[in-house]
């Protein structure tokens, strides 16, 4: 097995349901799938593209987002993880844009390769209805999010964005976004960049979080949550 080859199964078996297909449904999956490379800022695909494939990030970061009055970032896709899978099964176009936000690499499959496997192993469909729910309750709390304070939206997007990209070192979850803040604030139910300083501060602060200039540390989960989960106004 070539090291690409073997570095995709290895992505793809840790996937949190392509990793309880069956080998067989695997390599379906690696023989016909093709990697791509994006450069920083180039899209995976945009809103309204056709729903001609499902993805996986082989390697750096993708966003995914829509834009209204702003940018409101719904999912910050992580080395490893599935996306563009709704439109890959049922056809119609994009919801979001799936942007790259550092050189990034995907392994793209094809709609007509996906049924095909899918067809042939019907046990796997199980798991991408369970990956899809969990996708679409992700989404509906991220614009319920934007009817909290500014402080709970902040709060609400750093325990997101450490469930996708923190890595927990000595207890304690280290966030490592490689974003500006007006990044962040569109993480954050589309916050402006200056609010999100404001609240950085004052979690910060509150001994909630730790803020520097490469990373921020949440050193109180509990706390970071219970703000979160304020009700809103």
């Amino acid at each position: 097995m070539s090291e690409h080859r073997a570095r995709i199964r290895a992505l793809l078996e840790g996937n949190a349901f392509l990793g309880r297909f069956p080998d067989a449904a695997l390599e379906a999956l690696l023989a016909k799938g093709k990697l791509r490379v994006l450069a920083k800022g180039e899209a995976a695909y945009n809103r309204g593209d056709p729903g001609n494939a499902l993805m996986v990030l082989a390697s750096g970061r993708v966003k995914l987002s829509r834009t209204v009055s702003k940018e409101v970032v719904l999912h910050i896709v992580s080395v490893g993880e599935v996306f563009g899978e709704l439109a890959a099964l049922d056809g119609k176009g994009r919801a979001v844009d799936a942007i790259a936000t550092e050189n990034s690499e995907i392994f793209v499959v094809h709609r007509r390769d996906l049924l095909q496997t899918l067809n042939k192993h019907p046990q796997a469909m199980l798991e991408i209805i369970a990956a899809l729910c969990a996708r679409l309750r992700y989404g509906a709390s991220a614009f319920d999010g934007k009817k909290r304070s500014i402080l709970a939206r902040a709060a609400l997007g750093l325990i997101r964005l450490a469930s996708q990209i923190g890595r927990t070192r000595k207890g304690r979850l280290h966030l490592e976004p490689k974003m500006s803040r007006a990044e962040m604030g569109a993480c954050m139910g589309g916050l402006s960049g200056s609010n999100v300083s404001r609240a950085l501060v004052d979690l910060q602060r509150k001994n909630f979080i730790t803020v520097s200039r490469t990373e921020i540390v949440i050193t109180d989960p509990a706390g970071l949550t219970e703000i979160a989960e304020i009700d809103p106004e």
